[in-house]
Protein backbone atom coordinates (compact mmCIF):
# COMPACT_ATOMS: atom_id res chain seq x y z
CA UNK A 1 0.00 0.00 0.00
CA UNK A 2 2.76 2.45 0.88
CA UNK A 3 4.56 1.66 -2.40
CA UNK A 4 1.38 2.33 -4.37
CA UNK A 5 0.87 5.57 -2.47
CA UNK A 6 4.42 6.69 -3.23
CA UNK A 7 3.78 6.23 -6.94
CA UNK A 8 0.58 8.29 -6.84
CA UNK A 9 0.55 12.00 -7.55
CA UNK A 10 0.75 13.25 -3.96
CA UNK A 11 3.01 15.85 -2.43
CA UNK A 12 5.96 14.86 -0.27
CA UNK A 13 4.14 16.16 2.81
CA UNK A 14 1.06 14.05 2.04
CA UNK A 15 3.27 11.01 1.55
CA UNK A 16 5.04 11.77 4.84
CA UNK A 17 1.70 12.04 6.66
CA UNK A 18 0.65 8.70 5.20
CA UNK A 19 4.01 7.12 6.02
CA UNK A 20 3.72 8.18 9.66
CA UNK A 21 0.24 6.66 9.89
CA UNK A 22 1.44 3.46 8.23
CA UNK A 23 4.52 3.44 10.48
CA UNK A 24 2.36 3.34 13.61
CA UNK A 25 0.40 0.38 12.22
CA UNK A 26 3.53 -1.51 11.14
CA UNK A 27 5.30 -0.85 14.43
CA UNK A 28 2.28 -2.07 16.39
CA UNK A 29 2.24 -5.24 14.30
CA UNK A 30 5.97 -5.77 14.80
CA UNK A 31 5.69 -5.30 18.57
CA UNK A 32 2.74 -7.72 18.70
CA UNK A 33 4.71 -10.34 16.72
CA UNK A 34 7.70 -9.88 19.02
CA UNK A 35 5.55 -10.22 22.15
CA UNK A 36 3.89 -13.37 20.78
CA UNK A 37 7.28 -14.89 19.93
CA UNK A 38 8.54 -14.00 23.41
CA UNK A 39 5.57 -15.69 25.11
CA UNK A 40 6.02 -18.82 23.00
CA UNK A 41 9.72 -18.85 23.85
CA UNK A 42 8.97 -18.62 27.57
CA UNK A 43 6.54 -21.54 27.32
CA UNK A 44 9.11 -23.59 25.40
CA UNK A 45 11.73 -22.86 28.05
CA UNK A 46 9.34 -23.99 30.77
CA UNK A 47 8.67 -27.24 28.95
CA UNK A 48 12.39 -27.75 28.35
CA UNK A 49 13.15 -27.26 32.06
CA UNK A 50 10.64 -30.01 32.87
CA UNK A 51 11.92 -32.41 30.20
CA UNK A 52 15.66 -31.73 30.15
CA UNK A 53 16.52 -34.96 28.33
CA UNK A 54 13.73 -34.77 25.76
CA UNK A 55 15.43 -34.00 22.42
CA UNK A 56 12.10 -33.09 20.81
CA UNK A 57 11.44 -30.47 23.50
CA UNK A 58 14.96 -29.12 23.13
CA UNK A 59 14.50 -28.87 19.37
CA UNK A 60 11.25 -26.97 19.96
CA UNK A 61 13.05 -24.59 22.32
CA UNK A 62 15.77 -23.93 19.76
CA UNK A 63 13.14 -23.21 17.10
CA UNK A 64 11.27 -20.82 19.40
CA UNK A 65 14.49 -19.02 20.30
CA UNK A 66 15.28 -18.59 16.61
CA UNK A 67 11.77 -17.28 15.93
CA UNK A 68 12.02 -14.79 18.78
CA UNK A 69 15.37 -13.37 17.68
CA UNK A 70 14.14 -13.23 14.11
CA UNK A 71 11.15 -11.16 15.27
CA UNK A 72 13.57 -8.80 17.04
CA UNK A 73 15.69 -8.43 13.91
CA UNK A 74 12.64 -7.83 11.72
CA UNK A 75 11.41 -5.08 14.03
CA UNK A 76 14.82 -3.40 14.02
CA UNK A 77 15.02 -3.65 10.21
CA UNK A 78 11.52 -2.19 9.90
CA UNK A 79 12.38 0.75 12.15
CA UNK A 80 15.59 1.43 10.21
CA UNK A 81 13.74 1.32 6.88
CA UNK A 82 10.93 3.59 8.06
CA UNK A 83 13.38 6.10 9.55
CA UNK A 84 15.31 6.18 6.28
CA UNK A 85 12.15 6.79 4.23
CA UNK A 86 11.01 9.48 6.65
CA UNK A 87 14.41 11.18 6.40
CA UNK A 88 14.22 11.10 2.59
CA UNK A 89 10.74 12.64 2.59
CA UNK A 90 11.75 15.31 5.10
CA UNK A 91 14.71 16.18 2.89
CA UNK A 92 12.42 16.43 -0.14
CA UNK A 93 9.94 18.60 1.76
CA UNK A 94 12.73 20.92 2.93
CA UNK A 95 13.91 21.27 -0.66
CA UNK A 96 10.39 22.05 -1.92
CA UNK A 97 9.72 24.54 0.88
CA UNK A 98 13.02 26.32 0.20
CA UNK A 99 12.08 26.52 -3.46
CA UNK A 100 8.72 28.13 -2.59
CA UNK A 101 10.41 30.81 -0.49
CA UNK A 102 13.03 31.48 -3.16
CA UNK A 103 10.42 31.69 -5.93
CA UNK A 104 8.38 34.23 -3.98
CA UNK A 105 11.53 36.25 -3.24
CA UNK A 106 12.30 36.39 -6.95
CA UNK A 107 8.72 37.38 -7.75
CA UNK A 108 8.86 40.19 -5.19
CA UNK A 109 11.78 41.75 -7.04
CA UNK A 110 9.40 42.50 -9.90
CA UNK A 111 6.20 42.80 -7.89
CA UNK A 112 6.86 43.92 -4.31
CA UNK A 113 3.20 43.74 -3.27
CA UNK A 114 2.38 40.06 -2.93
CA UNK A 115 -0.58 38.26 -1.31
CA UNK A 116 -0.28 34.52 -0.70
CA UNK A 117 -3.44 33.07 0.81
CA UNK A 118 -4.91 29.64 1.25
CA UNK A 119 -4.92 26.47 3.32
CA UNK A 120 -1.36 25.93 4.54
CA UNK A 121 -2.49 22.97 6.69
CA UNK A 122 -0.10 24.05 9.47
CA UNK A 123 -0.91 25.62 12.83
CA UNK A 124 1.99 28.04 13.19
CA UNK A 125 2.01 28.85 16.92
CA UNK A 126 0.56 27.17 20.02
CA UNK A 127 -2.06 29.93 20.06
CA UNK A 128 -3.25 28.71 16.64
CA UNK A 129 -4.40 25.29 17.85
CA UNK A 130 -6.57 23.88 20.60
CA UNK A 131 -4.75 22.23 23.50
CA UNK A 132 -1.29 22.45 21.92
CA UNK A 133 0.17 20.22 24.63
CA UNK A 134 -1.96 17.37 23.26
CA UNK A 135 -0.89 17.92 19.65
CA UNK A 136 2.77 16.97 20.01
CA UNK A 137 3.75 14.75 17.09
CA UNK A 138 0.52 15.44 15.21
CA UNK A 139 0.81 16.24 11.51
CA UNK A 140 0.00 19.91 10.97
CA UNK A 141 1.72 20.90 14.21
CA UNK A 142 5.08 19.19 13.77
CA UNK A 143 8.24 21.15 14.65
CA UNK A 144 9.59 20.94 11.09
CA UNK A 145 6.29 22.22 9.65
CA UNK A 146 6.10 25.13 12.05
CA UNK A 147 9.79 25.89 11.45
CA UNK A 148 9.05 26.34 7.76
CA UNK A 149 6.41 28.95 8.57
CA UNK A 150 9.02 30.66 10.75
CA UNK A 151 11.31 30.83 7.72
CA UNK A 152 8.42 31.97 5.52
CA UNK A 153 7.70 34.79 7.96
CA UNK A 154 11.40 35.68 8.27
CA UNK A 155 11.62 35.94 4.48
CA UNK A 156 9.47 39.07 4.63
CA UNK A 157 5.90 37.73 4.68
CA UNK A 158 3.37 39.00 7.23
CA UNK A 159 0.50 37.05 8.81
CA UNK A 160 -2.26 39.63 8.41
CA UNK A 161 -4.57 38.17 11.03
CA UNK A 162 -1.92 38.40 13.75
CA UNK A 163 -1.31 42.04 12.82
CA UNK A 164 -4.62 42.84 14.50
CA UNK A 165 -5.51 39.94 16.78
CA UNK A 166 -3.26 38.13 19.26
CA UNK A 167 -6.08 36.32 21.04
CA UNK A 168 -6.55 32.58 21.20
CA UNK A 169 -9.42 30.31 20.16
CA UNK A 170 -9.63 31.87 16.71
CA UNK A 171 -9.64 28.98 14.26
CA UNK A 172 -10.36 28.31 10.59
CA UNK A 173 -10.83 24.54 10.64
CA UNK A 174 -12.65 22.09 12.91
CA UNK A 175 -12.90 18.32 12.80
CA UNK A 176 -16.32 16.91 12.03
CA UNK A 177 -15.91 14.61 15.05
CA UNK A 178 -17.00 15.11 18.67
CA UNK A 179 -18.94 18.32 17.99
CA UNK A 180 -15.61 20.14 17.53
CA UNK A 181 -17.18 23.11 15.73
CA UNK A 182 -19.81 23.69 18.42
CA UNK A 183 -17.14 23.50 21.12
CA UNK A 184 -14.73 25.61 19.05
CA UNK A 185 -11.98 22.99 19.29
CA UNK A 186 -10.14 23.84 16.12
CA UNK A 187 -7.01 24.83 14.25
CA UNK A 188 -5.99 28.02 12.47
CA UNK A 189 -4.42 26.64 9.31
CA UNK A 190 -5.71 29.09 6.68
CA UNK A 191 -3.76 32.30 6.17
CA UNK A 192 -3.56 35.57 4.26
CA UNK A 193 0.10 36.50 4.09
CA UNK A 194 1.28 39.72 2.50
CA UNK A 195 4.75 41.00 1.70
CA UNK A 196 6.22 43.67 3.99
CA UNK A 197 5.61 46.64 1.64
CA UNK A 198 1.91 45.77 1.44
CA UNK A 199 1.15 45.43 5.14
CA UNK A 200 0.55 49.17 5.63
CA UNK A 201 -2.38 48.88 3.24
CA UNK A 202 -4.08 46.13 5.24
CA UNK A 203 -6.81 47.78 7.30
CA UNK A 204 -8.22 44.82 9.25
CA UNK A 205 -8.40 41.03 9.52
CA UNK A 206 -10.94 38.98 11.42
CA UNK A 207 -12.14 35.46 12.06
CA UNK A 208 -15.86 35.35 12.78
CA UNK A 209 -16.29 32.35 15.02
CA UNK A 210 -20.08 32.62 15.07
CA UNK A 211 -20.41 32.22 11.29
Amino acid sequence: LTKAYDKANYSAKERLDFLRQATKIEQDRAVAAEQLAKRELELARQRASISKNDSKTNDELAAKEAAYYQALQQREALQTSLKRRESQLLSQIASEEKEVINNVKELRKERPNIVVCGDYNIAHKPIDINHPERQVGVSGFLPEERAWLDKWEASGMVDTFRMFDQSGEKYSWWSFRAASRARNVGWRIDYHWVSEPLKERVSDAKILNEV
